[in-house]
């Protein structure tokens, strides 16, 4: 009876995870497919603009004011500080109020400064980054109650229903970047309703009613609680986001696309193969560590660290031997295919090291230790793109990639240091901390050995 009950949770874990991977596709779709459609339909000018909007999308996402990470820890803990459904109201609101200001601030800038954007790209650009931001947090939400299925749906009909519709409208009706926009908005806000309609299915469902006396404290605590995460977002997403930015404002506006697009395919292992990993372990984790039960967080930790060298470094190293292959397929010939080739040579390897960062981040959110999060994210990012701006200047965006290549590798190292650290003071010494550096130094010294060759 036991041994039947282990397999159907054993085989339930598999689907959870496959499920993840399934609703990850999506996003391959969007970079392996979509992208240089949208540089075919546009041209360079207007393909320039949506990778910038892009980034800016992928860095509101990241920089949400700890909303997600707070939502997604309270109700994954085994005691959490409010009701999971007043957390969850409390983050909506918290990100809703953010970026009414976010907009309001934008058009008005924008006057007094004489950008001369017109107001309606203004307005759909925020729409579109609020309802990308909100549904997030549903997302947690749904991971950190396990109902992998639902995020699984949500996230997968969001993606590619974004990017067939825009395709589809870019084709036959107005292939300009403001139809771009406009589309990417109304599906963003669909994929926000449906992701928040299963939240509330799931959390209404074992949760009690709250009043208004229990619901100010909470938006309160947020806010409070999500400070230092606003600086670990904020750099993290600057890190991640303002290069290309910073590449297209100083740079040639050429290399935008070109390096874009080696980013993004590099980025596939950690946003799609990593990714799923983190979500799938990071409640077990939490709840492990909660409730100080060292034995399951251990077993947790080394399935962790397995799954991600199967996901990723496996992966990573098949696609830098293909990488010729795979990116002339991908771009059809495309007048900037050798330069995205070159970049993805030297930016792959420390992509790959850097997914090993989600190890740790999931350790040091159990653990709430955002303030030290915060210091190191944003220490490293003013470095990273300090130097960034340098070589951009120089026009040397080979300089860069070999920037961006150290700041992976070292960010990771970082994190597995201090949860180390964390872990000693607890008085628990896991895996990571016996076994874990010597681990991660040997898979640095090869990706490096793989890039040099």
């Amino acid at each position: 009876m036991k041994s039947s009950i282990l397999i159907r949770k054993r085989y339930r874990a598999i689907f959870d995870l496959l499920l993840l991977y399934i609703s990850k596709s999506g996003a391959i779709v969007v970079g392996v497919f979509a992208l240089p459609w949208y540089q075919k339909l546009l041209g360079a000018s207007d393909f320039g603009l949506v990778a910038l909007i892009l980034a800016l999308q992928a860095f509101f996402l990241m920089m949400d004011l700890g909303t997600s990470t707070l939502v997604g820890r309270e109700l994954a803990a085994e005691k959490s500080f409010s009701p999971p459904r007043c957390t969850l109201r409390a983050g909506e609101l918290v990100l809703h109020l953010f970026y009414i200001f976010l907009m309001l601030l934008a058009l008005l800038l924008n006057r007094i400064l004489n950008f001369n954007f017109p107001s309606i790209q203004i307005i759909l650009g925020t729409i579109f980054f609020w309802a990308l931001s909100v549904q997030n947090i549903g997302q947690s939400a749904l991971m950190a109650r396990r109902k992998y299925h639902l995020a699984a749906v949500s996230q997968i009909v969001g993606v590619l229903s974004r990017a067939f519709i825009t395709i589809l409208v870019l084709s036959f009706f107005f292939a300009n970047f403001e139809s771009f926009l406009f589309v990417q908005s109304v599906v963003a806000v669909f994929q926000m309703f449906l992701t928040l309609h299963f939240c509330n299915k799931v959390v209404n469902k074992d949760d009690f009613e709250y009043s208004i006396n229990e619901f100010v404290p909470v938006v309160g605590n947020i806010l409070r609680r999500g400070a230092p995460l606003v600086a670990f977002g904020l750099a993290g997403a600057a890190v991640m986001q303002m290069d290309k930015v910073i590449i297209g404002v100083w740079g040639d506006t050429k290399a935008v696309a070109a390096y874009y697009l080696a980013s993004t395919l590099c980025l596939v292992p950690i946003s799609v193969l990593a990714g799923p990993v983190a979500q799938y372990f990071q409640p077990k984790i939490i709840s492990n560590l909660t409730a100080r039960d060292f034995d399951s967080f251990e077993r947790n930790l080394k399935l962790m660290i397995m799954a991600l060298m199967l996901a990723v470094v496996i992966p990573s190293l098949l696609l830098w031997i293909n990488r010729e292959l795979i990116v002339n397929i991908w771009l059809r010939g495309q007048s900037n295919t050798d330069e995205v080739i070159h970049y993805v040579k030297l930016l792959l390897p420390g992509v790959a090291i850097g997914s090993f960062g989600f190890v740790s981040y999931v350790i040091l959110i159990a653990y709430q230790d955002y303030k030290a999060q915060a210091i190191i994210s944003a220490a490293m990012t003013i470095m990273t793109l300090g130097v960034t701006a340098y070589f951009a200047k120089n026009n040397n965006v080979e300089a860069i990639c070999i920037v961006y290549v150290i700041y992976h590798i070292l960010s990771a190292f970082a994190g597995w240091l201090r949860a180390c650290f964390l872990q000693t003071q607890n008085g628990y010494k896991t895996f990571l901390y016996r076994d874990g550096i010597l681990f991660f130094l040997v898979v640095v010294i090869l990706m490096l050995i793989l890039m040099n060759n």
